[in-house]
C-alpha cells in the first residue's frame, strides 16, 4: 500500500501484491498503520489515485480488477475518482478512471 501512495514504480507495487499470492485481493488491502486512519476502508486504488500514479491505477483496474466504486469509509464515502480529483498531477489517473466507467457522483 505504501508503494501506491508514495508514487513508486509499477514494478514495486506489482511485487508487493504478488507477495500476497492473489492480485484479486487488492480491494482488501488496508492502509499502513502509520498513515492517518480517517479513511479505514481506503483501498490500494484510492492511494494510487491520491499519489497521482496513473500507471499503478491502470494496472490495479485492468489486471487486478480494483473496484472503481469502493468507498473510503470516511464521512462522505469517497470513491477513488474523488481522491484523484484532490491530488496534484493526477489528470491521467482521473481520465483513466472516467474512461473505465467510474461514476462522477
Amino acid at each position: 500500500m505504501r508503494a501506491c501512495v508514495e508514487g513508486r514504480a509499477l514494478a514495486a507495487v506489482q511485487e508487493c501484491l504478488a507477495a500476497l499470492g492473489d492480485a484479486s485481493a487488492v480491494d482488501t488491502l488496508q492502509i499502513p498503520d502509520d498513515y492517518p486512519r480517517d479513511y479505514p476502508s481506503a483501498t490500494a486504488l484510492h492511494l494510487a489515485c491520491i499519489g497521482g500514479n496513473a500507471n499503478v491505477v491502470e494496472w490495479l483496474v485492468q489486471t487486478c480488477g480494483a473496484d472503481l466504486a469502493a468507498k473510503d469509509g470516511g464521512r462522505g464515502g469517497a470513491a477513488p475518482l474523488h481522491w484523484a480529483c484532490l491530488a496534484r498531477n493526477s489528470l491521467d489517473a482521473m481520465r483513466l478512471l472516467l474512461d473505465r466507467g467510474a461514476a462522477v457522483d
